[in-house]
């Protein structure tokens, strides 16, 4: 548990630095008290579930990075037809209609034609 929590820190460290992210606005964002965040990343604690969902978002990684199951910190790219037709594509936060979403994929591939 305690190499688990160092590797959370050490990644969370390690992409505040490289995105230039500045520690208040983590702590503004997640409304955490900076001995909060200072513990995450010094490996005293790990954020946990949705927090570490959100963080990952933030830093355009994966919570698989950042929880070192993986060294590969990009996220995996998705085709836009194949994410319309997963049923995961959501606007608004709300999942897509069928009809809408095979509207999408028509103008999609409307579009994509046209390069």
């Amino acid at each position: 548990m305690e190499e688990y929590k160092e590797i959370v820190g050490q990644r969370l460290q390690y992409l505040r630095k490289k995105k230039k992210i500045p520690v208040q606005r983590i702590l503004d964002k997640f409304d955490i008290a900076r001995s909060t965040y200072t513990g995450w990343e010094k490996g005293r604690r790990t954020p946990k579930g949705e927090t570490l969902v959100q963080l990952a978002d933030l830093f355009n990684t994966t919570v698989d990075f950042i929880t070192g199951k993986t060294d590969n910190e990009e996220q995996p790219k998705i085709e836009l037809i194949e994410l319309i037709q997963s049923g995961k594509a959501v606007h608004e936060g709300k999942p897509l209609s069928e009809d809408k979403a095979e509207a999408l994929r028509s103008i999609l591939k409307v579009l994509l034609k046209e390069e």
